[in-house]
């Protein structure tokens, strides 16, 4: 498989994602994304359409057509804009390292540990605790009105 056809591929699938139609491969199409390769790699491009197909941002819900005009600007014409599509990569490459660390961190999850108590116990401790709290609030209340 070439390397037009790979990112060919994954373009097809942003799109189907999106509920868009789904795009021909012509000798045009091939001349972008052969211009695209130029610049960037096939795997830079390959994130690029994951990013904009499984990201929730802002930059790319706009992208994608929730935009004051409600367009769509998820095309190979638009994406691979030269002045752009360096800029588009690293808004993707930043995104993949986010997903990394929020996997990284969903593994480090926080143990506590718990302690089963009889209800007539529990019931006395927060008894105890609101009278103290009422009684700590009593004194602030007196402490204030000394003040005035």
């Amino acid at each position: 498989m070439n390397d037009y056809d790979k990112v060919f591929q994954s373009f097809t699938e942003y799109r189907k994602t999106l509920g868009k139609s789904l795009p021909s491969l012509t000798k045009a199409t091939i001349k972008k994304i052969n211009k695209a390769l130029e610049v960037v790699t096939t795997e830079d491009l390959i994130l690029l359409f994951t990013y904009l197909s499984e990201s929730t941002d802002e930059y790319c819900s706009f992208i994608n057509g929730d935009n004051d005009n409600n367009r769509f600007y998820g095309t190979l014409d638009n994406l691979f804009r030269k002045s752009k599509l360096k800029e588009k990569i690293n808004r993707a490459k930043r995104w993949k390292l986010k997903q990394g660390n929020l996997v990284a961190e969903k593994t480090h999850d926080l143990f506590m540990p718990f302690m089963i108590v009889e209800q007539e116990e529990v019931v006395e401790k927060k008894e105890n605790n609101i009278g103290t709290m009422n009684f700590q609030m009593s004194i602030f209340a007196q402490t204030k009105k000394g003040t005035e």
